[in-house]
C-alpha cells in the first residue's frame, strides 16, 4: 500500500506535525517513528518509517501503480493493475502474478521496461 513517493511525503508530514508540537522530549535532529497503517482488505497494510530511516527502500510495482499520481509507463501500469484486478479473486492467481512480478522485477533495470515485460506475461494468466 502506497508507493515509495507517496510513503516519503506521509513521512514528511508526520515529521512536521510532530515538530510542530514543540514537545521538549522530542530529539533536536530527525524524529525517528514507525507507523503501520491497515487497508481496506486483510491482505493491504503499509508500514511507514522516517525517511532517514529507509535509505535504500523496497519497490513494489503494484504500490507503485496504485499512486494516485500517474507513472511514466500509465498504459504500462493500468494493464498491470487491470490484470491484477482480474484474476485477484482467487489466491492460486493472484500468487501467479506475484509471481512474474518477483521473476521480473530488479531494482538495477530501467523500470518502464521491466513493467512492459510484466504487463506482456500477465496477458497470458487468466
Amino acid at each position: 500500500m502506497f508507493s515509495v513517493a507517496q510513503k516519503r511525503q506521509i513521512a514528511d508530514q508526520v515529521q512536521r506535525i510532530l515538530r510542530d508540537t514543540g514537545h521538549p522530549e522530542l530529539p533536536k535532529g530527525e524524529i525517528q517513528f514507525y507507523l503501520h497503517v491497515d487497508g481496506a482488505a486483510a491482505w493491504s497494510w503499509a508500514d511507514i518509517r522516517n525517511n532517514g530511516a529507509v535509505s535504500n527502500p523496497a519497490i513494489n510495482p503494484w504500490n507503485e501503480a496504485q499512486a494516485t499520481r500517474p507513472c511514466q509507463a500509465q498504459p504500462i501500469c493500468q494493464k498491470i493493475v487491470d490484470s491484477v484486478d482480474a484474476v485477484y479473486s482467487t489466491r492460486a492467481k493472484a500468487a501467479s502474478v506475484l509471481r512474474i512480478v518477483a521473476e521480473n522485477w530488479s531494482s538495477t533495470s530501467n523500470p518502464e521496461t521491466q513493467l512492459k515485460i510484466i504487463a506482456d506475461q500477465l496477458e497470458g494468466v487468466n
